[in-house]
């Protein structure tokens, strides 16, 4: 099973949610540059990734976001997979451009 076998109307969703991301006395969202539409878990899973502590309130993180589907758990799983493994590509990236400033 994969994250394209669920039916969902997609959002704009930011793509990169980390803390360096939000600005101001009322955060707001900056560098949009990964914004894309897809299902909204996607940046739920994105925040599983960058801070891994939230996977324990999954329900939690679910629930506050207002996805109350059955299978929301499973979406979120999937979606964790596959940012884990997208970021891990711009990690390896990075280490590539600082080891060869040229490329």
């Amino acid at each position: 099973m994969d994250c394209a076998a669920f039916a969902v109307t997609p959002v704009t969703t930011h793509g990169d949610l980390n803390a360096d991301n939000f600005i101001g006395p009322v955060p707001m969202l900056v560098d949009w540059e990964y914004a894309q539409l897809a299902d909204p878990i996607y940046d739920l899973a994105c925040l599983s990734v960058y801070y891994p502590g939230l996977r324990l309130r999954r329900g939690e993180l679910l629930g506050t976001a207002g996805i109350t589907d059955a299978n929301g758990a499973v979406r979120l799983r999937l979606h964790v997979q596959l940012f884990d493994c997208l970021n891990r590509l711009w990690e390896q990236a990075e280490a590539l451009r600082q080891a060869s400033p040229q490329l």
